[in-house]
């Protein structure tokens, strides 16, 4: 069961508080984590995919790696967005989806704003690429009125409103 919330994102209690960089990296997870309780979900029916569970709680890189590949992708029309995935507290996925785009981006956001003096330019330019991203801008935080507005269509695959276009997993960022 993962959590579907803010909750864990920073390490409580601990006495250091992470890096800017680090901080970055952890916004970037936050907003990939909907994707790896999906990846997980897809290597649960298809463990023949090549999905390293490990990584998915690790490695940005991995999970967009993962999500380019035509074989997981091809799964997504299995995908309900109406659908619970396995996380507390119970939400549907489209607002999964959504919820973490937002958070992300205003984390991302914050991060910029605090830590634009200490970061590389490079990571700097990472930063806006990502917040900039049409799937994490616009499509994402869109879900629901997607799903609103498609009520007519049940299910309403995840294959539907991301429009299997490319680029969505080759944001490039690696960390």
């Amino acid at each position: 069961m993962f959590t579907a919330g803010r909750e864990g994102i920073f390490a409580k209690g601990t006495a250091t508080r992470p890096s800017p960089i680090e901080q970055v990296a952890e916004a970037v997870m936050y907003l990939l984590n909907p994707f790896s309780v999906l990846l997980t979900d897809i290597w649960r029916k298809r463990s023949d995919l090549g999905i390293d569970l490990d990584q998915l709680d690790r490695s940005a890189s991995h999970i967009l790696y993962q999500l380019s590949k035509p074989t997981v992708r091809a799964e997504f029309a299995s995908i309900d967005l109406r659908a619970e995935p396995n996380v507390t507290p119970p939400i549907r996925w489209w607002e999964y989806f959504a919820k973490s785009a937002s958070e992300a981006r205003a984390l991302l956001n914050q991060d910029a704003a605090k830590y634009s003096g200490y970061l590389d330019p490079d990571t700097i330019v990472a930063i806006g690429q990502v917040r900039a991203d049409e799937l994490v801008y616009f499509r994402l935080p869109g879900l629901g009125e997607l799903e609103s507005s498609n009520r007519h269509i049940v299910p309403l695959p995840l294959s539907y409103a991301f429009g299997m276009r490319e680029g969505y997993g080759s944001i490039g960022l690696s960390f």
